[in-house]
């Protein structure tokens, strides 16, 4: 065996072990965080464009909409990481129970393909809620409203559960692991994967982000013909902070779906090739990564919230504070607590202190 395979055999188990594990703890950590930051009050009536519209500050008292995309997106990450990552990171040291459950091998599947769709539905859903919010066109904010969210949200989980249902279906035992059998739902999976992952969803954020920044350079063009006076440098900065946090989101899911679509394209390609062991091992090794890159999105999309948004920063400190002051009045209340009960106990029955 030659040393470029061992040294790529050596990359592939110990990012499988640390890499997952790490993206496993930070992913299921930050969407608690999110889930409890995004319940808050002030972000469920702040919206994302609030800084941008001074005009429109009565759509803004509602419940942001694009929040509840968020809500959801969250809870759909804690299922992707727990039923992609953990099983990945069990089958390192053991058997893959995929391999000999048929059972777990069709569950496991597609709850973690339908959780990881979700994901990206719900952000698209969030940048169409922020485009039309942000537009001057009266019957595009409609659409950002909180029962149209619920509906979008619930119709998105349907949709994803169906179109995937295939998997439940068709997934099948295979030596040494889980895949499936059927021509027929392999081409089907192959090209709803690709035309999704690789094409409709991120062209989709892409396009709705392009056209909120255009929004948001019209608003400003309106704002200097009514006012007569050139933009100031605050508006234009608030600007800047919306793209940021917009470009902040995409990117990160380009990112974490660059390596997926040439590694699937390939592997489809290259089916029915007789490949030597080395490249057996190369080729495990960049579809191992593309899989643990896949989990970016979902692991870090807390810190992406963190660092792209103010109004997200600052609720997560008054989190942080109110979360240690409560642990500090414990501290300081339980000690007089005990001190006093117990002080009131042996005035009553007249004993004193036992001593150990």
């Amino acid at each position: 065996m030659s040393a470029l395979v061992l040294t790529l055999t050596n990359i592939v188990y110990q990012t499988s072990r640390y890499g997952l594990s790490t993206l496993f703890a930070l992913g299921i950590l930050g969407s608690i965080l999110n889930i409890i930051l995004f319940s808050r009050k002030q972000l469920r009536q702040i919206s994302c464009c609030t800084c941008m519209y001074n005009n429109f500050k009565h759509l803004f008292e509602k419940k942001n909409t694009s929040i509840l995309d968020f809500l959801a997106a969250s809870c759909a990450n804690i299922v992707s990481l727990s039923w992609g990552i953990i099983p990945t990171l069990y089958s390192l040291n053991n058997v893959y129970p995929g391999s000999y459950s048929l059972a777990f091998c069709k569950i496991q599947g597609y709850l973690t393909h339908t959780s990881l769709q979700m994901t990206r539905v719900f952000l698209v859903l969030a940048c169409f809620d922020r485009f039309a919010l942000s537009s001057t066109n009266a019957y595009l904010r409609q659409f950002s409203q909180v029962k149209i969210a619920h509906r979008s949200i619930s119709i998105t989980v349907i949709c994803c559960l169906l179109i995937a249902i295939h998997l439940a279906i068709y997934l099948n035992l295979v030596p040494g692991g889980c895949g499936l059998t059927n021509t027929v739902a392999s081409i089907y999976n192959s090209l709803y994967t690709m035309l999704t992952v690789s094409i409709l969803i991120p062209v989709s954020m892409f396009v709705l982000s392009i056209l909120t920044f255009y929004h948001l350079k019209q608003r400003q063009n309106q704002r200097r013909q009514m006012q007569q006076q050139r933009s100031t440098n605050q508006e234009i900065t608030r600007d800047q902070k919306i793209f940021f946090v917009l470009m902040m989101q995409l990117s990160l899911y380009f990112i974490s779906t660059v390596l997926y679509a040439p590694a699937f394209i390939y592997g489809l390609a290259t089916a029915n090739v007789i490949k030597s062991f080395e490249r057996q091992i190369i080729e495990s090794f960049i579809g191992g990564l593309s899989v643990t890159l896949i989990y970016l999105y979902p692991a870090l999309s807390f810190f992406a919230f963190t660092l792209a948004s103010k109004s997200f920063r600052l609720e997560l400190r008054k989190l942080l504070r109110i979360t240690m002051s409560y642990r500090l009045q414990r501290i300081r209340i339980e000690p007089e607590y005990l001190q006093n009960t117990t002080n009131k106990t042996n005035i009553t029955t007249n004993r004193p202190l036992p001593t150990f």
